[in-house]
């Protein structure tokens, strides 16, 4: 029995013995071969932004004695927050240790590596990596005019921009008036003047991993020439109060201006006042409003909040001798039909002093009076105006754009 079992047991134990370490006597060994189809990892990888070739340039240093192409892998950078996304690998067929990628998103940031593949097919490992940004694309830019002296720009898509200007168009070097987010004001412009712009979109990206402001090229210009300002109402061609003017110490005057000489809506208002000669007439409030209908109980009440008409950023104004004073350019909607309420208050002076205001004879236009009061701010004034017909008090020429 025990024959029998040593006769199994030791053919299972020297076969594999044998198989492993070779036939005793013989001297030889299972020998593993080197994988030799590898390929040697390409060094020195930069990827840099090149305003000249508009495009990222990849270079790197080739250590494979044998290469026969090259592989490029491109791997778009996101936000931590967001899912990573997924390597590409460039279809070009690479034989140089050069390429220009000109074909990435625009705007975005890109990690790039490479590797080399030898003559028997071997590939290497991909390279360290090296970080850039594509140039983000031209942005349409639009001009709009909102007013007397201001024109919003904006721009799609809406990247961070450069906005530069000049007037008029066609004339001298664009000038930078603007870098950041869109819409932008462009504001304080001249009356009746053509300007032009052009936006350059940029990223605060990287060029071979270092921080690099990365700019389009120039959008297509965009133009637009602001308004001018139009008549409203000129009483210039009436002849002046023969008396020399009208006391009004202490009173409020309401002036209400018919709508029928307006055509289209406008934005904004302009009033010129002239004083009488010889004296010096201190208003302390002029303000604008639209007035209740035609009609109405109270027609010197205002439908809204009357707003503030300034003098060189200043409430009320001095009207000196006969000069005529142009208030700052005043936010208000005029709209056809609407009749208009322009209020003085005139400062109640020592007592007896004469405040003297200018009153001129126009067919169609009609003041109110009210003396010891102070109510040009007023929406809702008190009872007891004196209506005086076919006159308009103080104001010389009313201009809306």
């Amino acid at each position: 029995m025990e024959w029998f079992i040593l006769l199994v047991l030791v053919p299972a134990i020297l076969v594999p013995v044998v198989l492993l370490y070779g036939f005793a006597g013989c001297g030889t060994q299972l020998v593993v071969d080197e994988d030799t189809s590898t390929a040697i990892v390409p060094t020195g990888l930069h990827a840099t932004v090149s305003d000249l070739l508009r495009g990222i340039v990849l270079v790197w240093t080739n250590k494979e004695p044998d290469p026969a192409r090259f592989e490029v892998r491109r791997t778009e950078q996101r936000a931590p927050l967001q899912p990573p996304a997924t390597p590409e690998l460039l279809p070009d067929v690479i034989t140089a240790t050069v390429f220009v990628d000109k074909i990435a998103a625009p705007g975005l940031t890109f990690k790039y590596e490479v590797r080399v593949f030898n003559s028997t097919g071997g590939a290497s490992d991909f390279s360290d990596a090296s970080n850039a940004t594509m140039f983000p694309a031209p942005p349409v830019l639009t001009a709009v005019v909102k007013d007397i002296d201001q024109i919003d720009l904006s721009w799609t898509p809406p990247t961070l921009a450069r906005v530069e200007h000049r007037s008029p168009p066609s004339v001298g070097a664009f000038v930078k008036i603007h870098e950041g987010a869109t819409p932008f004001p462009h504001k304080s412009l001249t009356p009746n003047s053509q300007h032009e712009y052009q936006a350059i979109a940029f990223v605060d990206g990287v060029s071979d991993s270092n921080p690099h402001r990365v700019s389009s090229l120039p959008s297509a210009p965009a133009q637009a020439t602001t308004r001018s300002w139009e008549p409203y109402l000129s009483t210039s061609a009436n002849a002046l109060n023969p008396t020399g003017g009208v006391n009004a110490a202490g009173s409020c005057i309401v002036q209400r201006i018919t709508g029928v000489l307006l055509t289209q809506p406008k934005q904004s208002i302009r009033i010129s006042l002239r004083g009488v000669a010889g004296q010096s007439t201190k208003l302390t409030n002029v303000c604008i409003s639209n007035a209740v209908l035609a009609g109405a109980v109270q027609p010197w009440d205002a439908t809204d909040a009357p707003v503030d008409v300034t003098f060189a950023g200043m409430k009320g104004v001095i009207l000196l001798n006969d000069q005529i004073v142009a208030s700052d350019k005043i936010r208000f909607a005029v709209a056809p039909g609407k009749d208009l309420l322009i209020a003085f208050d005139v400062v109640a002076p020592v007592p007896n002093a004469p405040q003297l205001v200018q009153r001129r004879t126009l067919t169609g236009m009609t003041a109110y009076v009210k003396g010891s009061a102070a109510e040009a701010s007023s929406q809702d004034r008190s009872q007891g105006y004196n209506d005086i017909d076919d006159s308009v008090y103080c104001i010389e020429t009313i201009e809306v754009a």
